[in-house]
């Protein structure tokens, strides 16, 4: 996972994530981002994004 501070109250955030589902299907591995701001004393996503790695289909 990777974090880079935008702003005083932004905040990026990337990860390659894996998903092992015990052998009912194959593992799968996603591109994950995130943008998460801070709205008074709390943090929020606002922004979510999921793509494979490879194509789905």
């Amino acid at each position: 996972m990777q974090a880079a501070q935008a702003g005083p109250d932004i905040i990026n955030m990337a990860a390659i994530v894996s998903f092992d589902f015990a052998g009912e299907r194959p593992e799968l591995v996603v591109k994950m981002s995130w943008v998460i701001t801070r709205e008074d004393a709390d943090w929020k996503i606002v922004n979510h994004h999921a793509s494979s790695r490879v194509p789905m289909i």
